[in-house]
């Protein structure tokens, strides 16, 4: 394996546990149900979410969270056989 493949590959495992990292922190912070945003005119919006809000958002979340942690094991499994 080349040196320029193998750097490319552990980049795109640490962009995608980075991705992970980020999906986890945000289903987190949804057990309170409360989303804070920040608009691009810096206008700070609070959204509270009622329970069938947050578990559709938290679904969605959770269904790209498993989609990352996918795409991480196949990128490891290629790395592993070469």
């Amino acid at each position: 394996m080349s040196e320029k493949t193998e750097v490319k590959e552990k980049t795109k495992v640490q962009e995608l546990s980075l991705a992970k990292e980020c999906v986890i922190k945000k289903l987190d912070l949804l057990t309170d149900s409360t989303i804070v945003d920040v608009d691009d005119d810096d206008e700070v919006k609070v959204h509270i979410l009622d329970k069938q809000q947050s578990s559709k958002y938290k679904l969605k979340l959770f269904s790209l969270y498993k989609s990352l942690k996918t795409k991480t094991m196949r990128i490891m499994k290629r790395k592993k056989q070469k």
